[in-house]
């Protein structure tokens, strides 16, 4: 054997392979020898030697499932070795699938079919018995089974003529490169559907599709996803993604060899082990994961890591952010959270957390659903996954959407609760007292509105009901939290019982909705137009919630002028007649007449009737002339602002002046008491410096606003996800969370100076004050240029265009390499070449449709073909992206300020169209465009209420104070919200919008009433506003207080939030109506202003009988007196009015 040498290498060493007998050269691989006896095992038997008493024994024991029983070895089955090697699989499950294709040739039950295709479909049987996920994609590669074409060909019925057009259409795509990508199976379905429709054998499009869709179980829309692959790290969306943090329950490290065997085990258990059934069938994870590279993503890190750290020396040292594995390079960051490090070393000594991702299909429908429903099933297991060891927090792409919904689950039972307290609050407001003798209050049950205000807060109801189901029909997605509000009516009911009693009914509803126009009006648009330029943000939550309640606004104000309107009058007309309020078949009794009756009737029955007015213009009409009459005496009520006397029934009025006897007893407590002590100098001097410091702690406030709603936030207190997003902050978002970046257009790469800019840029990016630096770039670029000296030698700069581009083809196909598939968009181009070969159709039919017409083509004796070869090749990059690993990222304020920096970094290098993203950056956005968003609102809804208070109170005084009342009420929301420990969100910026109507009301309505009062002394001007209305304000806002104090204890911050926030509003905006501005008012009221926007008016009864006379209530003008037929004195009685 000494003479033997490799021709090409005379001098290398030769190797001997015992077991085939050769000798090899070691550095060619060439066999230049072989010896002539063989050393191996014999692994055949004789037929001779089968039957006899002592049969030779040679290779492995007998093995019954192999075809005749006969003493044969595994070698002899080499053929189903190669099978099971290809496929991964274990003997185990190529013995199975040897038993089950030795029942089926014993039962014939497939006689006749391909033995390859039976082979097959044993064993993907007997990988799924035993838990060994293969596809069919995987078990056809191993088989060199791929004749999709011909099955579904049978399915549809189609002749052997179109299946081998069919095939050969499809064979002539793939040659000519133009399924680059495809599925398989589309392309079958596509090339059954050309072919039939160049034959007599037609199938619509939907019939081809539908018949893989049925066997692939997918929809036809779905078809870029049938490869399934995924790159965790690469998801932009984490649709039907599971994600789990593992942590140690003692806190300690959980690379610790017990941990990494319980987090192993945990894997197992989610992997195998958390199933669903539909229909009879088990799906577990395996059956419905996305794939990488052919295989289901089960976190194959764990394992790997583990082993890394426990043993270094022949793995290599766990450093971090990336590790070196295999000639791999892994990235850490996302997979482990809590890292420690040897300050020397710089290896990994401990890790607090695993992050473990669970990626499922969503690609059909059925997938989708199933997806879903392990979803589900995921989280029922883990939440009750016990260990001794671990503890889990658990989150999946459903999560959100159910926990918010438990938002709304919470609040539905207070609304019941919320419509009771409003209904007695209310209810409690109408009720008004006379007083007897002695000074004891008995309820009044003439005037007592208890059903008026029943009455409103069922057409606030039937309000938001209407505005639902209009909105509906119109397509409009319904939003669960829609504000109405019933200042109007209080306003109309306290309008009424303004009223002279004496008058007719028909005039005191006239002159009740005159009174209660300018305010009614006020109300109605401040709110509709405040929610109206709310609909212009850039949150579609917030955009939503303003539609429905700016409808619900409206059809709750045409309810009001209706049917609220309606019931007013009936109301009046029972007043007249004396009758009950709540059973108006029912006649109440004076004070004086009850004394004589039992406790009940002086309880329940007692009111002001009209036995009180000995005579009235309604019922003796024949001593009025249509209803007008000379007032000849009437006892003056004392106190200032005493009206003067005029020919109108209603008898002695304030012209806008204060009448210390009008209204209920709060109102007269707010004019003869609270006013006067308002208006004392001292008083004053402590609201200036109460207002004062008012303002300082809200500018305080607003200088550490903090903006944005945080995820976890969006949840309810005792919400599994809480856990997790607390983890997630704790662990992984103080670094290694990872940033994609996007050029969109790279250039010429292969350009060495179009290469430096790029590395620059990716430098600046790294090196940034949130970025890791190198360690944490995962950049194919990089990764290219270390690869291109081990594979060929070259350097990356000395490649021209065109192996530049060759040779990245080549790094994209190395298995190690695969990762940077997805972050590479490459151009190609197209080379055409023509050649001749023999055709595979003989004697087919085949038509030929064109737009014109249609003509058959029969050309049996073609027997050469000229064929167009087109050939693909790669002149570019499209696009492509780089993995950007991050610091300090745990904050909102941390988050902003990296999205912040990112994008401007990406704008400053324009010319490469970079595009920056993370799945939080949807949130982040939220952060930054808030406030803008706020701003926008003030502004534009402070001009609009400037613009209402100019047409509706055309003082200019009225309009500066509703400005500065606005602007004022908005800061202490801001700042004292902050204060309060609330973000300026989405929620914040409802209220703030709703603070704008409320502010605006509030104010306008004390403003107008001080500025139109006739009175000089600002003392009367201010007791006279706030005798109108500060107690229609007052219940407007407990009202509001009430409706909102139910979500008080609800355990959510968003429901929290809007209490909070409303409460502020509400509270804020009555102290400056009733506070702030009466006080500010009267400061302010010098003689030029009132010169300038008072008219004078005369108070002589014969005087020009064309001025306008109104009543004492703001916003009411009577008919000019011309208008009026004159009467004569002798032609009316007298009437006297007791008050009683």
């Amino acid at each position: 054997m000494s003479n033997v040498s490799c021709p090409a290498h005379p001098d290398a060493e030769l190797i001997e392979d015992h077991r085939a007998g050769d000798m090899i050269c070691m550095e060619c691989g060439l066999v230049v020898g072989d010896r002539i006896v063989d050393v191996s095992s014999e692994w055949r038997s004789f037929s001779s030697d089968t039957n006899s008493k002592d049969p030779s024994r040679v290779g492995s024991p007998e093995n019954n499932l192999m075809s005749g029983g006969g003493l044969a070895t595994s070698i002899a089955g080499g053929g189903s070795d190669e099978s099971r090697s290809l496929s991964n699989l274990q003997k185990r499950q190529a013995d199975q699938a040897n038993l089950l294709f030795k029942q089926v040739q014993e039962t014939k039950a497939l006689k006749g079919k391909n033995n390859d295709a039976v082979a097959s479909a044993c064993l993907y049987i007997a990988c799924r018995k035993d838990g060994v996920p293969r596809t069919f994609k995987e078990i056809c590669a191993v088989s060199k089974l791929s004749k999709k074409e011909s099955r579904f060909c049978g399915n549809l019925n189609l002749p052997q003529y179109v299946q081998t057009a069919a095939t050969h259409i499809a064979r002539a795509a793939v040659e000519n490169d133009l399924v680059s990508g495809r599925s398989p199976v589309s392309i079958a379905a596509a090339a059954i559907y050309m072919a039939s429709q160049a034959s007599l054998e037609k199938r619509c499009a939907k019939g081809a599709v539908d018949e893989w869709t049925i066997c692939v179980k997918m929809s036809p829309g779905d078809l870029s996803m049938l490869e399934r692959n995924l790159m965790p790290s690469r998801s932009v969306i984490d649709l039907r993604q599971c994600q789990v943090i593992v942590s140690a329950r003692d806190h300690g490290n959980v690379l610790r060899p017990a941990l990494s065997k319980a987090v192993l085990r945990l894997n197992d258990f989610i992997v195998n082990d958390i199933v669903i059934e539909n229909d009879g069938i088990t799906y577990g994870y395996k059956d419905l994961c996305l794939n990488t590279n052919n295989f289901c993503y089960n976190n194959p890190q764990v394992a790997i890591i583990s082993q890394m750290f426990a043993e270094p020396n022949p793995y290599g040292n766990l450093s971090y952010p990336t590790a070196t594995f295999a000639n791999s390079r892994i990235y850490l960051g996302l997979t482990l959270g809590g890292v420690e490090l040897d300050p020397i070393s710089g290896q990994i000594e401990q890790a607090k957390a695993w992050f473990l991702i669970y990626q499922l299909r969503f690609d059909g429908e059925f997938d989708n659903w199933l997806s879903s429903k392990w979803e589900l099933e995921f989280e029922r297991a883990l939440l009750h996954y016990k260990d001794e060891m671990l503890q889990l927090t658990v989150f999946h792409s459903q999560t959100l959407d159910l926990e918010l919904s438990k938002n709304s689950d919470y609040m539905m039972p207070k609304m019941s609760l919320m419509f009771m307290s409003l209904i007695i609050f209310a209810t409690l407001c109408a009720v008004t007292f006379i007083w007897d003798q002695d000074g004891l209050p008995w309820v009044d049950w003439t005037r007592s509105t208890p059903l008026l205000a029943f009455a409103g807060i069922v057409g606030a109801g039937m309000g938001v009901a209407s505005s639902i189901g209009l909105l509906s029909i119109l397509g409009v997605s319904f939003c669960e939290v829609i504000a109405v509000r019933l200042d109007n009516t209080f306003l109309m009911t306290s309008s009424l019982f303004h009223t002279k009693r004496s008058a007719p009914v028909a005039e005191r509803i006239s002159e009740a909705m005159g009174d209660a126009a300018v305010s009614i009006t006020i109300t109605v648009l401040t709110d509709v137009l405040s929610f109206g330029v709310g609909y212009f943000t850039s949150f579609p939550a917030v955009q939503l919630f303003c539609t429905y309640t700016c409808v619900a606004m409206i059809v709750t104000f045409i309810y009001q002028l209706t049917f609220l309107l309606g019931l007013l009058v009936l109301h009046a007309r029972n007043e007249a007649r004396a009758k009950h309020c709540l059973m108006p078949v029912i006649k109440t009794y004076t004070v004086k007449e009850t004394k004589s009756r039992n406790i009940l009737v002086r309880l329940f029955c007692t009111g002001s009737s009209s036995s009180n007015v000995k005579e009235s213009c309604s019922t003796t009409a024949t001593n009025c002339d249509n209803g007008y009459i000379h007032r000849l005496s009437a006892e003056k009520p004392t106190g200032v602002g005493v009206g003067v006397e005029w020919d109108h029934c209603h008898g002695p009025v304030a012209e806008f002046k204060a009448n210390a006897q009008e209204g209920t007893w709060i109102s007269r407590g707010f004019r003869n008491y609270f006013a006067p002590f308002l208006m004392k100098p001292w008083t004053k001097a402590g609201i200036v410096l109460l207002y004062l410091i008012y303002l300082g702690t809200s500018i305080y406030g607003c200088i550490g606003l903090k903006e944005g709603l945080e995820p976890v936030n969006l949840l309810v207190s005792d919400s599994y996800a809480i856990n997790f997003y607390r983890d997630l902050e704790r662990y992984f978002w103080h670094i290694g969370v990872q940033v994609q970046a996007s050029f969109n257009r790279p250039g010429n790469l292969s350009d060495p100076t179009n290469r430096l800019q790029i590395y620059n840029i990716v430098q600046e990016f790294a090196n940034s004050p949130h970025g890791m630096g190198e360690e944490g770039l995962e950049f194919w670029l990089y990764e290219f240029q270390q690869f291109l000296p081990k594979y060929n030698g070259l350097h990356v700069d000395d490649l021209d265009e065109r192996r530049f581009y060759e040779n990245l083809e080549a790094f994209l196909q190395f298995t190690e390499n695969r990762r940077f598939a997805n972050d590479v968009l490459l151009d190609y181009d197209y080379d055409y070449d023509y050649d001749e070969e023999s055709s595979s159709v003989n004697n087919v039919q085949l038509q030929s449709l064109n737009r014109s017409s249609r003509s058959t083509i029969i050309n049996p004796d073609v027997k050469k073909t000229t064929r167009r070869r087109r050939r693909r090749r790669i002149v570019g990059v499209k696009a492509f992206r780089l993995m950007i690993g991050i610091k300090k990222f745990a904050t909102a304020l941390d988050q902003t300020e990296t999205t912040t920096m990112f994008r401007q970094l990406a704008e400053k290098h324009s010319n490469y169209n970079i595009t920056t993203f993370h799945y939080i950056w949807p949130f982040v956005d939220q952060y930054i465009e808030v406030l803008p968003n706020v701003l926008q609102e003030v502004y534009s809804g402070m001009a609009c209420m400037v613009l209402i208070a100019l047409l509706l109170i055309p003082q200019p005084l009225c309009s500066v104070w509703v400005t500065l009342m606005i602007a004022s009420i908005d800061i202490g929301v801001v700042g004292y919200m902050t204060l309060w420990n609330l973000s300026m969100d989405c929620v914040s910026m409802i209220t703030l919008i709703m603070s704008i109507g409320f502010s605006v009301d509030f104010s306008a309505h004390i403003a107008y009433a001080y500025t139109v009062s006739q009175d000089n002394a600002p003392l009367d001007r201010i007791r006279f506003a706030l005798g109108s209305l500060a107690w229609p304000i007052i219940q407007g806002g407990l009202a509001t207080i009430l409706g909102v104090l139910v979500l008080s204890d609800v355990n959510s911050y968003m429901v929290k939030a809007f209490f909070k926030t409303v409460l502020l509003v509400i509270l804020i905006g009555v102290v400056h109506g009733i506070v702030f501005l009466p006080v500010l008012l009267s400061i302010t009221d010098f003689k030029i202003w009132r010169t300038l926007i008072t008219p004078k008016v005369s108070t002589d009864l014969h005087h020009d009988h064309t001025t306008n006379k109104r009543h004492s209530n703001p916003g009411l003008e009577l008919p000019q007196e011309s208008a009026l037929p004159k009467t004569s004195s002798k032609n009316c009685s007298i009437f006297t009015v007791t008050e009683r």
